[in-house]
């Protein structure tokens, strides 16, 4: 697999490695670099190998162990039709963990997840 280093303008630094093999996208962030900061660019970098690809929805695999140190890999699948992720957890993160990831307040994560939960208690009670 071969890997590109992603430049980011905003920040005006690198901030992960990119690359396909076998139909999936692997993204590698380094240094203190956190995927939220990065969406956009990494959106479109994704979208650009998307394309170069034969199937609709391609599995993308975040590995964060460069950034928390845990061996932890995020899993998500990218519809080009849609333009649009789909996220599948592959393990119980914590509050803690996940604001590290997204560069976000563990409060701010908490707010997140009990918008999220009260949208789909609306959604199920109709």
């Amino acid at each position: 697999m071969r890997m590109k280093r992603v430049y980011h303008p905003e920040t005006n630094r690198y901030g992960f490695f990119i690359g396909r093999a076998d139909g999936y996208i692997l993204v590698i962030p380094y240094g203190t670099a956190h995927i939220y900061e990065y969406g956009r660019t990494l959106e479109r970098e994704i979208a650009r190998i998307a394309s170069q690809l034969e199937k609709e929805e391609i599995p993308v695999y975040v590995d964060l162990s460069p950034v928390i140190g845990k061996g932890v890999v995020l899993k998500f699948k990218y519809d080009k039709k849609h333009k649009s992720f789909e996220w599948f957890p592959s393990e119980e993160l914590s509050l803690k963990e996940i604001s590290e990831i997204l560069g976000l307040t563990e409060s701010r994560i908490s707010q997140i997840h009990k918008k999220v939960i009260k949208k789909i208690r609306k959604r199920l009670n109709g």
